[in-house]
């Protein structure tokens, strides 16, 4: 078992512990059509979004610029949280390298991870996630083992929860040192489901 994949387990945990949310007001989402893109009229139950999301709705275009590095992440998966029979959280797993399979025991590190975990939105408004961490394995952004937002804005834009799951959100975080905005589509991955 990767010692990576055992901090990355931790800090999944430490990352939902729903401690204080940052400040939504300052940020922007990152796009100026937030709420719109190619989001379907079709809403999932529950909640007020749409639940198709094809085009443009459904690309990943996230990245990490700290100092005079920029980094990409390219590819997301989606975990839910669930409380009985009804989700009601979400948490997003933004990955550069490694495998891009559901995470297992075995899996190889990728390069860095963005954690996002948030309440299942009701509607398209901007709202402050519950938390943003970043875990750069490579290094190359930043050599804290792990780095929470300061501050950091969620746009959502689309939502499954049933079927084949997914959510489309914009995200603008702060961190110290840097920022990380775009784009994010993320497909459902049952490893990482929470309870």
């Amino acid at each position: 078992m990767s010692w990576r994949f055992v901090l990355l387990s931790f800090l999944l945990v430490v990352a939902c512990d729903g401690g204080d949310a940052p400040d939504s007001g300052a940020l922007d989402a990152g796009r100026s059509d937030a709420g719109a893109g190619d989001a379907g009229a079709t809403t999932d139950s529950g909640t007020g979004l749409p639940a198709d999301c094809d085009g443009d709705c459904a690309a990943l275009a996230l990245s990490a610029t700290f100092g005079d590095v920029t980094e990409p992440f390219t590819r997301a998966q989606l975990g839910l949280d669930r409380e009985g029979d009804r989700v009601v959280a979400l948490r997003v797993e933004a990955h550069d390298g490694g495998d891009p399979a559901c995470p297992t025991m075995d899996s190889p590190s990728p390069d860095r991870t963005l954690i996002i975990t948030f309440d299942v939105p009701e509607d398209g408004a901007a709202r402050a996630p519950t938390a943003v961490s970043l875990l750069d394995f490579a290094g190359t952004l930043t050599s804290a083992p792990i780095a929470r937002a300061t501050e950091a804005t969620l746009t959502p834009r689309a939502v499954r929860l049933e079927g084949e799951p997914h959510v489309a959100f914009d995200l603008s975080a702060t961190f110290e040192g840097g920022t990380i905005e775009g784009a994010v589509y993320a497909t459902h991955c049952p490893s990482l489901d929470g309870p």
